[in-house]
């Protein structure tokens, strides 16, 4: 079944040009450059990795890749995560294609990005489901749509790949606290009550 569903997904995208496809990952599309990776990992079939880099959005690649540089204002002002799922997409094609070395620096610079400076003291990042500019934090004291709980579990998925490749305990640190103090908390075990924005406002 998950192979008969990889093959329609290279198969609805097949006659996409290039520049059309780029316009439709503008949109949220979820992790499907990830799931078409794991898929050449399970079955080596290269269609499928051939179609996870046809579902990445080169914007941004280009916009995050470098060896320890990049710009700190490209994330702001975007949709968060719908972003986060594509880089964790671009990490697992660099852990199936070592040649893939843009998509791997992608992946590292926006973890970098988001956990040193978009994040907040619970591990949780965005406001009303946006990236903020650096010079724009004091939202997260007046705003009640806070940190969504995806964009950290997504964070948590993204921390977990690049500890894998790298060993590198700042990725575990974050994982920690993330899941100790925004995922663990989102959800009452006594009533299943589950909190999608947590809210840093005063008495939200």
């Amino acid at each position: 079944c998950f192979r008969s569903i990889c093959d329609w997904a290279v198969l609805v995208v097949e006659k996409l040009s290039h520049d059309d496809m780029q316009r439709v990952l503008g949109w949220e599309h979820g992790g499907m450059n990830e799931t078409l990776a794991d898929a050449y990992a399970i079955f080596k079939d290269k269609r499928y990795l051939k179609a996870a880099k046809k579902y990445s959005h080169e914007v941004m690649v280009n916009g995050m890749k470098g060896e320890g540089s990049y710009n700190k204002d490209f994330l702001s002002g975007k949709h968060a995560n719908t972003q986060v799922p594509k880089y964790i997409g671009f990490q697992r094609i660099a852990q199936q294609d070592p040649s893939a070395a843009d998509y791997a620096a992608a992946a590292r610079n926006f973890w970098d990005d988001v956990a040193t400076n978009r994040t907040v003291c619970i591990g949780g990042n965005s406001i009303n489901e946006h990236f903020l500019g650096h010079n724009n934090c004091s939202k997260y004291i007046y705003e009640a749509d806070g940190p969504e709980s995806c964009n950290t579990n997504n964070m948590l998925k993204l921390s977990e790949m690049l500890f894998d490749s790298t060993h590198d305990a700042r990725y575990a640190d974050f994982y920690e606290y993330a899941m100790w103090n925004h995922i663990l908390s989102t959800q009452d075990p006594k009533t299943g009550g589950y909190v999608y924005f947590t809210s840093l406002r005063p008495q939200a």
